[in-house]
């Protein structure tokens, strides 16, 4: 990353930051970021490179577990377990036979929070929301997760819109590292705040996510604000090409994947808004950015991860 140059000062600017903001807290992605990339050591099994809890998919929207999934494989993890509903067990499987699919159904998912419980234990990473729904089903499904896991969670989607409709429940402010991913509207309702608010002055905005929630915070537009309290860095890569639907599920993967292998807080969150944007330039210059669509994404991420040589 590097400090705000003069040709991008005005792009910037106009981008959701008050321009009395001290400049030299500001950073701006590049290609040095992909120097971050965890090194794969050859002595080693998959273990060794971490196994990523994806808790996700309702029965409407199965796609979201299996983009996650598939993201997060693409990052190198040794190892990707999905708790979905059992309704996406067979599209899952037939996309992905290399994930274990963890399921639960209307009627046993008491029991399997049980299962839950321990697959979180045992994770390395802990990501919730993509495709989960907003029903009672779901708001327990999140409250387990946020209950129990106390290391490297990544929330987004349904798992923020869960929290800012139940506030009071959710101890969120508490010890571990914590990674929240909303895009402006999702910030706007965790702020109690109008969208437009939000846009006005995303630096605030995120500030207000880090402050409020104890968390570092992702938050997604045409340029992505990311920061932790000491630090805030824009990205700017990618194209217009990735605002299609499941594109945030591709991030969640990433996060899960880089999550799992051990990087944390604002390097795990810059490198994985970067390698998703510049896969998203990949995607875009193989299809357009008219054609192109989330697993496409998913597609170009070996192609910008092997640019690492690592």
């Amino acid at each position: 990353m590097h400090e705000i140059k003069m040709t991008e000062a005005d792009i910037i600017f106009s981008n959701g930051i008050p321009e009395d903001l001290d400049r030299k807290k500001i950073f701006v992605t590049d290609d040095n970021e992909l120097n971050n990339f965890p090194k794969r050591e050859r002595q080693s099994h998959k273990g060794t490179f971490g196994t990523a809890l994806i808790v996700a998919g309702s029965k409407a929207f199965g796609g979201a577990p299996i983009l996650c999934a598939e993201a997060a494989f693409a990052t190198g993890v040794g190892m990707v377990k999905v708790f979905t509903h059992a309704d996406n067990r067979t599209a899952l499987l037939a996309r992905l036979p290399e994930v274990i699919p963890i399921c639960y159904t209307d009627d046993n998912l008491t029991e399997m929070l049980g299962v839950l419980i321990e697959e979180i234990k045992k994770a390395d990473s802990v990501t919730v929301g993509p495709g989960l729904s907003t029903d009672d089903n779901a708001r327990r499904i999140t409250e387990t997760v946020f209950i129990n896991c106390k290391e490297r969670l990544v929330a987004d989607a349904d798992a923020l819109n869960i929290i800012s409709e139940n506030k009071e429940s959710f101890n969120i402010n508490t010890s571990g590292m914590k990674i929240f991913t909303p895009h402006i509207k999702e910030a706007a309702r965790l702020l109690g705040k109008s969208a437009q608010e939000i846009a006005k002055n995303k630096s605030e905005a995120l500030n207000e996510l880090v402050t409020g929630y104890g968390v570092t915070a992702v938050l997604k537009d045409a340029f992505t604000f990311i920061g932790d309290g000491c630090e805030l860095i824009i990205n700017t890569a990618g194209n217009s090409g990735m605002a299609t639907a499941g594109s945030g599920d591709v991030l969640c993967g990433i996060l899960a994947g880089l999550a799992a292998r051990g990087l944390e807080g604002i390097n795990l969150a810059t490198l994985g808004v970067y390698l998703h944007a510049r896969a998203g330039d990949f995607a875009a210059e193989r299809f357009g950015e008219n054609s192109m669509k989330a697993s496409d994404i998913v597609k170009a991420l070996p192609d910008v991860i092997k640019c690492t040589k690592l």
